[in-house]
């Protein structure tokens, strides 16, 4: 039983140590996000990346214009404090999630599926997951692949 243990620790990728849901950012990101950055909604925070969904491009461009500002202030919550980047991740339509329920949905899934596949040591699985995040960005290639 050990040996199972042992194998299903090393091909099961773990979830960074940093990973953080929309529900814990959501209170986080309402308390810096003013005006019409109160449109956009927190997806998902993962290896010093906030992944934002935003209704639209001049939605993105305003984040992109106040993420030195959002950035200090977000690193002073608790999980943050090594935030690097918001990524903004267009949601088509009006309607914005206010969660990542739906993994297969969710815009910033294949970035962390690529972070786990980072951090997998078998080959087969690591390149498994790569085609994983690829299929699920909608292409046959990964924009950002897995070293």
């Amino acid at each position: 039983m050990e040996e199972i243990g042992l194998l299903l620790k090393r091909i099961m990728p773990e979830a960074p140590d940093d990973l953080m849901t929309a529900a814990a950012l959501a209170p986080l990101w309402a308390a810096v996000a003013t005006g019409a950055l109160g449109h956009a909604h927190p997806l998902g925070y993962c290896r010093g990346r906030l992944f934002v969904a935003v209704p639209g491009s001049s939605f993105s461009a305003r984040l992109r214009q106040e993420q030195p500002r959002l950035v200090q202030a977000l690193r002073k919550a608790p999980g943050l404090r090594h935030l690097q980047e918001i990524v903004p991740r267009p949601w088509p339509g009006a309607a914005v999630p206010r969660t990542c329920a739906e993994p297969l949905r969710c815009p910033s899934a294949p970035d962390c599926v690529e972070a786990l596949a980072a951090a997998v040591d078998d080959e087969a699985l690591r390149a498994s997951l790569a085609r994983l995040a690829a299929s699920m960005r909608g292409s046959g290639d990964s924009a950002d692949p897995v070293v």
